[in-house]
């Protein structure tokens, strides 16, 4: 009897000390990823966090968001360890995982109680996440939206499945949310046009838009508020953030030589989308 509590002790702490590991891992995951997304480290940090992960730096990521409808990170934690999935994750507003490509594990993922999954396009290793976290959380927006489990990024490129098929419709799209601002850089020689196109891909980041710029970041905000009075979007209100994305997305196509849809955007929106440095680094 002494014998099977002594084994019995042994096992439980043998438990107790993996489920400690697995909870450092977890932390540790939680906590590069975490900067991983604020843009807090360089890519050496990067790298040299990955391998500790058991993720290869030199062979292409994905980041996923999830809906919490999967439950605490702890537990899909759990399961990904179980499956011997190596992953980084963190719980925020959404649930984001980080994880290999090749990503069959993104069909666990979807496989579990109640999922929406959004996945952004594979990338390599980089200092900011901004562009993979924009991707995956509009892919799990589309999913909610069509009730389906996952969705991926690159096919919803692809196919330009949150844009209707119409050039009309997108040429409407276009001259409704972004036309008044190629309109003022055509009459004014301003830059709102390319500089909210670079909030948006810079996360609505005012440092890293000035930079990107090469402008001052007082700058950068008072361009912001000049697209705001002559859009009626804020770039960091979320819907208005989505409404400025599609309209550049749908321009995009409509500018794009390699669609059907070349030639579509009229006046100064067709000049404004060819020659995107045509307006120049004014600071107005």
């Amino acid at each position: 009897m002494l014998a099977v509590r002594h084994i019995a002790t042994i096992a439980a702490l043998e438990l107790s000390n993996l489920q400690r590991e697995r909870e450092a891992l977890r932390r540790e995951g939680a906590e590069t990823l975490g900067e991983m997304l604020s843009g807090m480290l360089d890519r050496d940090a990067i790298r040299t966090r990955l391998r500790l992960a058991d993720l290869d730096p030199g062979r292409p990521l994905v980041l996923a968001a999830v809906s919490n409808g999967l439950g605490p990170d702890e537990a899909l934690h759990e399961r990904l360890i179980e499956a011997d999935i190596p992953h980084f994750i963190l719980q925020q507003r959404e649930l984001y995982v980080l994880l290999q490509q090749p990503a069959s594990e993104l069909g666990f993922l979807a496989a579990t109680p109640r999922p929406y999954v959004g996945v952004s396009r594979p990338f390599r290793a980089r200092k900011s996440l901004a562009v993979p976290r924009r991707e995956a959380l509009w892919a799990l927006r589309y999913a909610r939206s069509q009730r389906r489990s996952l969705v991926d990024f690159s096919a919803m490129q692809r196919s330009a499945t949150w844009l209707p098929a119409d050039p009309r419709a997108l040429t409407g799209i276009v001259d409704e949310v972004i036309g008044p601002l190629a309109r003022h850089d055509n009459k004014h020689g301003t830059n709102l046009l390319e500089s909210a196109r670079v909030f948006l891909e810079q996360d609505g980041n005012v440092t890293a838009t000035a930079r990107q710029l090469d402008v001052h970041r007082n700058t950068v905000i008072h361009r912001m508020a000049q697209v705001e009075e002559l859009t009626g979007r804020h770039p960091r209100r979320f819907q208005d953030m989505a409404e400025l994305w599609l309209a550049f997305s749908a321009s995009e196509i409509l500018s794009s030589g390699e669609t059907a849809h070349a030639g579509e955007l009229p006046g100064e929106l067709a000049s404004a989308f060819e020659h995107p440095d045509a307006q120049g680094r004014s600071h107005h």
